[in-house]
């Protein structure tokens, strides 16, 4: 539905490093979170508040001590997770210590393609991202068109182009829940921190892209084109993507 085009696309904003997909990593992160949430007796305590800030109460003996464990302290572990999916070029080679003020500028995300796919809710879904990427905006591409998706998953995924009416309904059934899925999160999440965008609307429109340079905070920053990844499957579109000489994002 486009997303490989977005990732090319919003890739070549200046201060922005996107990796690709990722096969759902951030889900399989939530089943450790769960552990804590649903832990065996005595290893993980309840809430509570000590020195102004909520904590998981510590051990004091035996076999599962541990000091009192802060709120949010897992949110740095699926960052870092995040960190180690997208990590800088090493070619040119060069030191980490001379671009670490520039890494620490840098607008990071990822392609995420399977969140709809997963065995959870979209309240799930949300509790989880917001919990750890409590700063990050969501960019959510959907496609209404569902006969066209349909065919397209058909063409790409399936064993021929001529799906059988049962798996053509199959396919239908599964694209609208998962449309619906991310409809619901985009709206969980609100205008200020979800842009819900529809490929059937900015596949041959790039003022709505250029729209959401605006709403992400980038300044003097247009997209002179759209390119079109995986035309004909699998296709890469080389073009250059030009977005302005003053194109800035101004905190970074």
């Amino acid at each position: 539905s486009g997303s490989t085009t977005l990732l090319h696309m919003f890739n070549a904003l200046p201060n922005v490093r996107l990796s690709g997909e990722n096969w759902n990593i951030l889900y399989h992160a939530s089943h450790l979170r769960k552990v804590f949430n649903n832990n065996p007796k005595n290893f993980i305590k309840k809430e509570t508040m000590a020195k102004g800030r909520y904590m998981h109460e510590a051990v004091e003996s035996g076999p599962f001590i541990h000091n009192a464990i802060p709120m949010g302290s897992f949110s740095c572990v699926v960052q870092k997770l995040l960190e180690y999916l997208n990590p800088p070029s090493i070619h040119p080679v060069h030191s980490y210590i001379e671009n670490e003020e520039e890494e620490k500028r840098l607008i990071t995300g990822a392609k995420m393609i399977r969140l709809q796919t997963a065995n959870w809710t979209s309240v799930g879904a949300y509790q989880f991202l917001r919990e750890s990427f409590p700063c990050a905006r969501y960019i959510i591409n959907i496609r209404s068109d569902f006969e066209g998706q349909a065919k397209s998953v058909a063409t790409a995924f399936g064993d021929d182009s001529n799906p059988s009416e049962e798996e053509r309904d199959t396919i239908l059934q599964d694209i609208q829940q998962e449309t619906n899925f991310l409809r619901e999160l985009a709206h969980r999440f609100g205008d200020e921190k979800a842009k819900l965008l529809d490929m059937d609307d900015w596949k041959d429109n790039v003022s709505i892209l250029n729209e959401v340079l605006n709403w992400l905070g980038f300044k003097n920053c247009a997209f002179d084109k759209i390119v079109h990844e995986n035309h004909d499957n699998y296709g890469h579109d080389d073009q250059n993507i030009h977005v302005g000489d003053e194109c800035q994002y101004p905190h970074a």
